[in-house]
């Protein structure tokens, strides 16, 4: 996920945003239709939330995708899901919430409008920005944003497991999960099998003040993750990716809600010991775009791998080396001006660098398995 407002394109392919009208048009179809049959009541009133109710469980599953406006691929995914659970492909016994973050910002292309989305899931932060604006002599509108992510808060807040889809700017070698770690989002995430590589971090290292959704989730002790399906776009792999995902959460909460409360955890940790183990990364070096002349040398994707001291910037370009051995991520390529500096406002990182953790994180934070309260799934 970059930081860039506009990621660098300002337009979408005329038949990737003939796609995206039709699939948010599909999408509204949906809740219209859910609303006029069977009269399910989502969490809030919202044209770009749509709800499904198994009957069975009380196991809340959420989803969303598009909170980066740009990153549109996993709405295909989504769609395959809702229409097999409409027509009884698939068979689910809870209930799932399913919203788009940010329409608004991908029928420009843009990560955002006014500011990141996945930066103000907090409700002191939202209502201190909402007091500024209020408090200034001239009328001031609210940032999309924060409205936005104001509708959004009831809806994370009664979920039981979030699962944010996004996607890179670049290409990548390999899907990853991107969040804090917990020991609960950790069965989920071997579940859910969407990824083999997790780049995580102690859930008391946040991200300067600001809050993502799958934080805000799981700062109510329930399992949230985010998970990276490739270079943004309508792609086979984000398709597929959402797919596989969804499918096999909705079947592990069916199995769950089949067994007393009192055992859920334990059959969820069962559940996950079937699957292959994750690799754990960390960030471990972030480099700063201090230089507007600064420029990675052409090709660069997410996690590829580089070796210690290996060149990293182009020939023009002051030299950048990579400070130790591991994976590249979030490479940077700003437009730039006739005298190839980086146009502002350019990016805060040109890179970070991810390196595996030592051991597993249940050796190097026994904190979060010895004292965190396991989430008591609903049957």
């Amino acid at each position: 996920m970059t930081e860039s407002h506009k990621d660098y394109s300002d337009h979408l392919d005329f038949k990737d945003r003939e796609t995206l009208e039709e699939y948010l048009a599909n999408f509204t179809q949906f809740v219209d239709a859910q609303e006029q049959s069977d009269g399910t009541q989502p969490i809030i009133q919202d044209q770009w939330l749509w709800s499904y109710e198994g009957g069975k469980s009380s196991f809340h599953l959420v989803v969303s995708v598009m909170i980066h406006g740009n990153e549109i691929g996993p709405l295909e995914g989504l769609l395959d899901v809702m229409d097999a659970l409409n027509s009884g492909k698939i068979k689910y016994d809870g209930r799932l919430s399913c919203f788009i973050g940010n329409p608004k910002a991908a029928r420009l292309n843009q990560r955002f409008l006014d500011i990141d989305l996945n930066r103000v899931f907090d409700s002191n932060l939202l209502q201190n920005e909402i007091n500024k604006l209020e408090n200034v002599d001239e009328p001031t509108k609210i940032p999309h944003e924060i409205q936005r992510a104001q509708n959004l808060l009831p809806i994370l807040d009664q979920a039981d497991l979030y699962i944010d889809f996004h996607q890179t700017i670049l290409e990548s070698s390999q899907p990853f999960y991107i969040c804090p770690f917990s020991e609960e989002a950790w069965h989920w995430a071997r579940i859910l099998g969407g990824a083999k590589a997790w780049v995580t971090r102690h859930p008391a290292q946040l991200s300067g003040g600001l809050k993502c959704a799958d934080e805000y989730v799981r700062q109510k002790g329930k399992a949230a993750l985010a998970l990276e399906l490739g270079k943004a776009g309508f792609s086979a792999k984000a398709r597929a990716g959402v797919w596989k995902s969804l499918n096999r959460a909705l079947s592990a909460i069916n199995q769950l809600s089949q067994d007393s409360q009192a055992s859920q955890n334990l059959l969820l940790e069962s559940l996950a010991q079937t699957e292959p183990e994750l690799e754990f990364y960390q960030t471990s070096f972030r480099c700063e775009f201090k230089q507007a002349d600064f420029k990675l040398k052409a090709g660069l994707i997410n996690f590829q791998s580089v070796q210690e001291h290996e060149q990293l910037s182009e020939e023009d370009s002051p030299l950048l080396l990579a400070q130790e051995a591991g994976a590249l991520l979030f490479p940077k390529y700003p437009a730039r001006d006739d005298n190839g500096l980086a146009i502002e406002p350019k990016p805060k990182e040109l890179y970070r660098m991810v390196s595996l953790l030592s051991s597993h994180p249940k050796e190097i934070w026994p904190d979060l398995f010895e004292s965190e309260e396991p989430n008591k799934n609903k049957g």
